[in-house]
């Protein structure tokens, strides 16, 4: 509608390609995830990295994924190397999350931190930035 050069892929993001069950929360749509029980669906699943085969590297990347955010990063080697910047909702897997960090040369703020003092691990409102 705006003109965007927008592509939607109609996919879950893991740290895996393949057939994935996608369970559909009481609590809305933006609550579903991969983790979880119930009523589901089969969705394919791709990583952020197997994208580069047919898109751009991307420069900015916003990852709300209920908790799997650990298993959408570990998907993102290449992508990665491109440095985009990061706004992340972490909550699980904080100490694996800052280490896979920390490897790749980011640095992690509290996103909505006007100071922009450096944080030793990933909290609900992270930005991650590469390290010049």
């Amino acid at each position: 509608m705006n003109k965007l050069p927008v592509t939607v892929v109609p996919a879950a993001v893991s740290d895996c390609q393949g057939i994935a069950r996608l369970y559909l929360s009481d609590e809305g749509r933006a609550s579903n995830s991969l983790f979880g029980a119930g009523v589901a669906q089969t969705v394919i699943a791709v990583t952020l990295d197997s994208l580069l085969d047919d898109f751009p590297a991307p420069k900015v990347l916003k990852i709300d994924v209920e908790g799997l955010e650990y298993a959408v990063l570990k998907g993102t080697s290449r992508v990665l190397q491109a440095r985009p910047q990061i706004f992340i909702e972490v909550t699980d897997h904080l100490g694996e999350i800052a280490e896979l960090f920390r490897q790749a040369g980011y640095e992690m703020y509290a996103a909505r931190d006007a100071g922009r003092q450096a944080l030793t691990h990933p909290s609900r409102d992270t930005l991650a930035i590469a390290k010049l």
